[in-house]
């Protein structure tokens, strides 16, 4: 991703019940969202401020087992000049 360059993100969750989401908090760098998922896609939109490496994961957590962050569920979005 490119600063000062709007972005849509496609994003959807697999088939089945359990629920999943995708955080990112950035506010500095013009990106924050919270957004919870579902089979259907759902286009999250924003235009990044700033540079750097930004982590985003689904905060979910079932009971009794590692979280989602935990399971491999997280990732880093670049803005780069």
């Amino acid at each position: 991703m490119k600063v000062s360059v709007p972005v849509e993100l496609k994003i959807k969750k697999e088939a089945g019940i359990t629920p999943h989401n995708i955080t990112l908090k950035a506010p500095e760098a013009g990106i924050d969202f919270d957004e919870s998922l579902s089979g259907d896609p759902k286009v999250i939109k924003f235009t990044p401020a700033k540079t750097g490496k930004y982590a985003f994961e689904c905060t979910k957590k079932l009971p009794f087992v590692k979280s989602h962050k935990d399971r491999g569920m997280h990732g880093v979005l670049e803005v780069v000049e």
